[in-house]
């Protein structure tokens, strides 16, 4: 190992990740399938992040695996796609902090985009309710500002909540086609549905523990699966912006209205973290 550590240090750095990758991969297998989730328990937020996202994760590195098994040529077929291709063909447990955040931001690259067309679908779903016309108007121009780059306040964000109570059409079994699309690239309300409850699941397991319980291979995860731009030496970052999450969304009484709000706050927030990582 010395003598590959010396002489070929990238390819010994490689081989190190995938041996600490492997560990935590590991550790995820064994959290995942022991893990039964019982309606009304309470639940660390690293083992619900890990219930939700193990499968994905083993569907992407399993080729890699496979083919570093084949003998002879496997690991010099294998080590060249990791080192070339980490993100494509790594899961999240074998990334550097560097590697995680260039991932993460990425996806959150192409959701930006969709971001002034679910704007203008907000709006109208706002203008086809039965909501007060003054709490729909400052709602709208709530939302206009923070397309011109505002960040979203504490009293705006009540604003909101209220519109999502009151708009029976922002909850996520009435939205639009193209309004689902733009949330998650599927039309599939069920699915849009569950997420919208699973992060609300996130959120109060962050109240009941403290949001500095996770390390921050999780807490990255739990930044970015709401709207976080990341960056590997600011880590702090990934916290400050949960705190303000947790803010914005506490003290909903319906459900429907909470899982809409939820689905919608990375957009409400969009300019509450920098996208210098970019």
């Amino acid at each position: 190992m010395n003598f590959l550590s010396s002489r070929f240090p990238r390819i010994y750095a490689v081989l190190n990740q995938m041996k600490v990758g492997s560990i935590r991969l590991v550790k995820d297998a064994k959290l995942r399938y022991t893990l039964k989730l019982e309606k009304g328990k309470m639940y660390t937020p690293t083992q619900l992040v890990t219930h939700k996202e193990f499968g994905a994760d083993v569907r992407k590195c399993l080729p890699v695996f496979v083919i570093f098994w084949i003998p002879v040529i496997g690991m010099w077929i294998s080590l060249p796609m990791v080192l070339l291709f980490p993100h494509q063909t790594l899961s999240r447990q074998f990334w550097t902090d560097k590697q995680r955040t260039l991932a993460l931001n990425r996806v959150l690259e192409h959701r930006a985009k969709l971001f002034p067309s679910l704007s203008l679908n907000v709006m109208n779903a706002i203008e086809h309710s039965q909501a007060d016309s003054k709490l729909s108007q400052l709602s709208c121009d709530i939302l206009e500002k923070i397309g011109q780059g505002d960040l979203l306040k504490e009293e705006e964000s009540h604003i909101l909540r209220r519109i999502f109570v009151e708009a029976k059409t922002l909850h996520p079994k009435a939205l639009t086609s193209n309004h689902l699309k733009d949330l998650s690239f599927s039309t599939s309300s069920y699915d849009l549905r569950n997420h919208a409850i699973y992060i609300a699941n996130v959120d109060r397991s962050l109240r009941h523990f403290g949001i500095d319980a996770e390390d921050m291979y999780t807490t990255d995860i739990i930044a970015h699966q709401r709207g976080c731009w990341l960056d590997s030496t600011d880590q702090k970052r990934s916290l400050t912006y949960i705190q303000q999450w947790l803010d914005f969304s506490k003290g909903f009484k319906s459900k429907e209205a909470e899982l809409g709000y939820l689905l919608h706050l990375p957009l409400f927030m969009r300019n509450n973290t920098s996208t210098e990582t970019k």
